[in-house]
């Protein structure tokens, strides 16, 4: 059987002493080391009593540390500027008014008395006025009493249109004649109520003068015994060259 100092291996080997003799020496080197200290280690001198101040500042210096910064105080908000009220504007008083001044009289004097005036006379009836008469009535005319007016003015109308008749130089020169029958419109007053060709002689040149006779021509008024309305007359302007 192989051992293990024929294999190579280290071999430990016991003590004498055993372990009560190790025990031994282990107490025997402590107590050699500290009487070694108390033997080596002198005693330090007193310090000064100003050392222990020194101490304490220096301590303090080492073990003080600075205190934290204060947080930044937060932003102040800026007010908006705030524009005061215009101050009220009180109107001026009015300037009083000045007194009136007194009238003043002359000394010496009486201020005149007004001239009482007579009274006025009382008005004067006037006499009484007489109304005038009123015309009597138109007394009415008979019919027959009407026409036989009615052509007296036809006749003197006829007479008057046919003294204003002018003859054309057309007319004259080619030698014509000829009669148109013109239709007059004439009220009370004698104005020209309608104007127009009732029958025409033939020739457009002898009709427009017919026509242009009557409108030169002023018309008389109706008379008295002739009807108050507006009356057509048929005249015969004869044209001759």
């Amino acid at each position: 059987m192989a051992t293990a100092e024929t294999a190579g291996l280290p071999v430990r080997r016991r003590s004498r002493f055993g372990f009560g003799g190790a025990f031994a020496v282990a107490l025997a080197l402590e107590a050699a080391g500290i009487l070694l200290m108390v033997a080596f280690v002198r005693p330090e001198p007193p310090a000064p009593a100003t050392a222990p101040a020194a101490r304490l500042r220096i301590h303090a210096a080492v073990t003080m540390a600075p205190p934290p910064k204060p947080a930044p105080p937060p932003p102040v908000p800026v007010p908006k500027p705030v524009t005061p009220p215009p101050p009220p504007v009180t109107p001026p008083a009015p300037a009083p008014r000045p007194p009136r001044p007194l009238p003043v009289r002359p000394r010496g004097h009486f201020a005149a008395r007004p001239r009482l005036r007579p009274p006025p006379p009382p008005p004067r009836e006037a006499p009484p006025t007489m109304a005038e008469p009123v015309p009597p009535a138109p007394q009415p005319v008979s019919a027959a009493v009407q026409a036989t007016e009615t052509d007296l003015y036809a006749a003197s109308l006829r007479a008057r249109v046919q003294a204003n008749l002018q003859v054309p130089e057309t007319v004259r020169m080619l030698g014509i004649s000829g009669v148109a029958e013109v239709r007059i419109g004439v009220d009370p007053d004698g104005r020209l109520t309608s104007l127009a060709i009732g029958r025409s002689s033939g020739s457009r040149e002898i009709d427009r003068a017919a026509l242009q006779a009557v409108r030169s021509t002023r018309l008389p008024p109706f008379s008295a015994k002739m009807p108050r309305h507006a009356i057509i007359f048929s005249l015969a302007v004869r044209l001759e060259s």
